[in-house]
């Protein structure tokens, strides 16, 4: 009997999409407790939360088990109706390949960000850390053809390195540099999964065996930290229908927590605008792709966009983004003041446009057109 079209993509992705499935089979107890890593949510001291309706039969509010992960499937290989309604629901819209290299390029041309922390907002699977497949179509991506920051710098320390002990504390700097948060809790868990692929293909390719047991806990510790479950407009764990600013004085959902690893404990991400104060911002760079509108039933859809912008500059130097490009006409309904602002502003940079969306897009129709944008 024939395999069904899903049969067959499951297929297709397990090989390059987890190095889990590998470690499942040589260590079975390893591999649980790695899951158990890779599953926690550092801020509620519980597993992360589907925060999706996508998955029959699975609370949008319920954990995720560890028996539950082979439900998860990358974007590019979910059904067209899934993808969809993703879109609609969340602004889901994955980068391309071709679009990543761009932008992490224009970042890696200034040598002083190379060993700088970076941070990836609304990082859905990650791509912008490490493209290890092409996010948008599934395709897999050699090792040293990948353009992620996190993939930058490895192969900069493969060159770099005097020894195999620097290689390791160079790459183990590169893991500690690189942040992300996302709101759905099934691409959190794969975006985990790949920069924990991306050290441990890095890893083997240079010693030519398995990781040490001790070294791939330890690294998936820092991972698990390093990327978290958030809702980027209230900076707290996502709640169904919304909730309220971390710093709201009447919320009952604790903000979420972040480790910046030369600090001995973690602080609430919503603090970390503080040090801005101080003429210190966390991050050299933010850069993705957030959503960028919020369906309304019965109504017109509202531009979210702005709001992830603004948090974007509070903690960074360099801003990096993929935005609609309707404030540039001071139109669409982000707010007029905001967008003159933005056009005002002499820091600010229009790195690419094109008034059809298709381009950077392929199926995804973004009024006004799309562009990326720059501000540092």
């Amino acid at each position: 009997m024939g395999k069904t079209e899903s049969e067959n993509k499951g297929q297709k992705l397990f090989p390059f999409s987890f190095s889990l499935g590998r470690l499942c089979r040589i260590d079975s107890s390893l591999y649980s407790e790695i899951l158990k890593i890779l599953l926690s949510d550092r801020s509620r001291k519980r597993n992360i939360i589907w925060a999706t309706d996508a998955y029959e039969g699975h609370a949008w509010e319920s954990p995720i088990r560890q028996d539950e992960v082979s439900l998860i499937r990358p974007r590019a290989f979910k059904e067209d109706a899934e993808k969809q309604a993703r879109i609609k629901t969340h602004a889901e819209v994955f980068t391309p390949f071709e679009v990543v290299s761009r932008m992490t390029k224009a970042l890696w041309e200034d040598p002083e960000g190379h060993d700088k922390t970076y941070l990836e907002i609304a990082c859905g699977e990650a791509p912008f850390i490490t493209s290890r497949y092409d996010a948008a179509t599934g395709t897999p991506v050699a090792l040293q053809e990948r353009v992620g920051i996190l993939d930058r710098k490895l192969q900069e320390a493969g060159k770099a390195a005097e020894d195999d002990e620097d290689w390791m504390e160079r790459v183990e700097e590169a893991l500690k540099s690189v942040y992300g948060y996302e709101f759905q809790g099934d691409s959190l868990f794969i975006a985990r999964a790949n920069v924990l692929d991306a050290f441990l293909e890095n890893f083997e390719t240079r010693f030519h065996r398995v990781c040490d047991p001790d070294l791939l806990l330890k690294e998936a510790s820092i991972v698990s930290w390093n990327f978290w479950q958030m809702d980027g407009r209230t900076q707290a764990p996502p709640i169904k229908g919304g909730g309220r600013p971390a710093n709201d004085l009447f919320n009952d959902n604790p903000p979420c927590r972040i480790r910046f690893w030369d600090q001995s404990r973690s602080t609430p991400f919503s603090n970390i605008k503080l040090e801005e104060r101080r003429g210190m911002k966390r991050f050299y760079a933010v850069i993705g792709n957030p959503p960028y509108q919020n369906k309304r039933e019965g109504t017109s859809d509202e531009s979210i966009y702005h709001y992830f912008m603004e948090g974007a500059f509070e903690v960074a130097d360099k801003v990096e983004l993929i935005t609609p490009a309707r404030f540039l006409f001071d139109t669409g309904d982000t707010p007029s003041k905001w967008n003159q602002k933005m056009l005002h502003d002499p820091h600010f940079q229009i790195l690419d446009f094109d008034a059809k969306s298709g381009r950077f897009f392929p199926n995804v129709d973004l009024k006004g057109g799309g562009m990326r944008l720059s501000l540092g």
